[in-house]
């Protein structure tokens, strides 16, 4: 049996978080989702050196510290240089924010669905790259 996917969510969002969470219950192999309400919460939980998620979703539009901030501090955390990161978000971001993102280390600017079909669609791909280089 193959071990669990190990994602963290983060997003001031409550409804989001179980939007999100009803998606993964429905991917195969199994996937493990911690959640941050914020950025504060997010970094506390990934300093710990025994945390340590295959996936990393980060809302753009969250209270104190955004999601462009929070990105720019976890990539200061060397150990998770190989940690798969994305950008987790309600509004459509001008390209600018996109390739700003990009060049932070966020592989791509995901936009929050309201199609629980889709969502999980989208979520089983990027999932699927867990043993990918690229991606």
């Amino acid at each position: 049996m193959s071990e669990s996917i190990l994602v963290l969510l983060i997003d001031d969002d409550d409804e989001d978080h179980l939007f999100f969470n009803l998606a993964l219950q429905k991917i195969s192999p199994p996937v493990e989702c911690a959640s941050a309400r914020d950025a504060e919460e997010a970094l506390a939980m990934l300093r710990n050196i025994f945390y340590n998620p295959h996936f990393i979703f980060i809302d753009i539009n969250m209270p104190r510290m955004n999601g462009i901030e929070c990105l720019s501090e976890i990539k200061k955390i060397e150990r998770l240089n190989d940690v798969k990161l994305y950008m987790y978000t309600t509004t459509s971001p001008e390209e600018k924010i996109v390739n700003s993102c990009k060049q932070l280390g966020a592989r791509e600017v995901i936009s929050k669905m309201s199609d629980i079909n889709l969502l999980q669609e989208k979520l089983s791909r990027v999932l699927s790259r867990i043993n990918l280089d690229e991606g």
